[in-house]
């Protein structure tokens, strides 16, 4: 996926610390998030998987994945504490797909292949 970034400056407040972000192109099957403070970066909760640039973070008694999609500022790696405050947010905003919608879509696709696979054999 392609990504262009801008550092936005905006007098008063400036912006919010997380917003949701939305790629009209996309799949509807992640959370795009920016973190709009200061070291900005956008994240993308995604299903588990093995890519080894994926982060894995635990919160609230599961195992979630993020990766980071763009780190604005260049600032490397986020600390930890970031990636949980973030999925604390997600879940306090009821943002869409919810966490446990995320989670559950790689055992829903290994199924959909499952059943696949058993109706081209039959």
């Amino acid at each position: 996926m392609e990504m262009k970034s801008v550092i936005i400056k905006k007098p008063g407040n400036g912006l919010s610390r997380w917003m949701l972000l939305s790629d009209p192109l996309a799949k509807k099957d992640s959370g795009l998030v920016l973190k709009g403070h200061y070291p900005q970066y956008i994240f993308e909760i995604v299903s588990p998987n093995e890519d080894p640039e994926c982060l894995k973070v635990d919160f609230a008694g599961a195992t979630h994945y993020v990766m980071v999609r763009k780190a604005i500022n260049d600032n490397g790696e986020p600390p930890e504490r970031y990636l949980v405050e973030m999925l604390k947010w997600y879940t306090q905003v009821k943002a869409k797909p919810t966490l446990q919608e995320i989670a559950n879509q790689k055992a829903t696709k290994k199924k959909l292949e499952k059943k696949a696979q058993n109706s081209v054999l039959v």
